[in-house]
């Protein structure tokens, strides 16, 4: 309910809905009406009524095209898949009760059938020296040789592993040496 005076002292009351929901019984709004016509007035801001079109299109909007859609998945289902659904019908008949609705027929095979019960005996050409039980020839153990089929190492390759006596003084705490193309310090 909303409450405001005109210019001219009058005291005017309306009720509205669709307005922001923040509004609470006592807050100050601004009030909006044509000139002259305080019977029209509205405490809805001029953008969010248009917010409110908005959505309200955009509902329209989706509805309008989920309508459509079902009306022509309604017409492609009656025009493409009951027909083939009926053929197909059609066709069962005919072969499970004879030629022309079960008179007889002209020897239609019968519709193939799954075996019934499991098979007990072997296909024919199926090995019969098939090995039985789990097999007990595991090797134990490490293997006993090491592969000597590696190739050799390049000839300059260093045959011992370099030490700390190898490396340079300035890295064990020693007398720098030069290095090979710089300047010395």
């Amino acid at each position: 309910m909303h409450e405001f005076a005109t210019p001219e002292g009058e005291v005017r009351r309306f009720e509205e809905a669709g307005g922001p929901r923040t509004v609470v019984a006592g807050d100050r709004v601004v009030v909006r009406y044509p000139q002259g016509r305080p019977d029209q007035a509205t405490a809805i801001p001029p953008s969010d009524q248009g917010k409110a079109l908005f959505g309200t299109g955009c509902a329209l909007a989706f509805l309008t095209v989920f309508v459509l859609g079902a009306l022509g998945f309604m017409g492609l289902y009656l025009t493409v898949f009951k027909p083939a659904a009926d053929t197909v019908e059609k066709v069962e008949k005919k072969v499970t009760h004879g030629g022309d609705g079960g008179a007889g027929g002209h020897g239609s095979p019968a519709p193939m059938r799954p075996p019934t019960g499991f098979p007990t005996d072997e296909p024919a050409g199926f090995p019969a020296d098939l090995p039985t039980g789990f097999p007990s020839d595991f090797p134990s153990g490490f293997p006993s040789g090491f592969p000597t089929d590696f190739p050799r190492p390049p000839a300059d390759w260093p045959t011992t592993v370099p030490g700390p006596q190898d490396l340079p003084k300035r890295l064990t705490g020693g007398e720098p040496r030069p290095v090979p193309g710089q300047p010395e310090r």
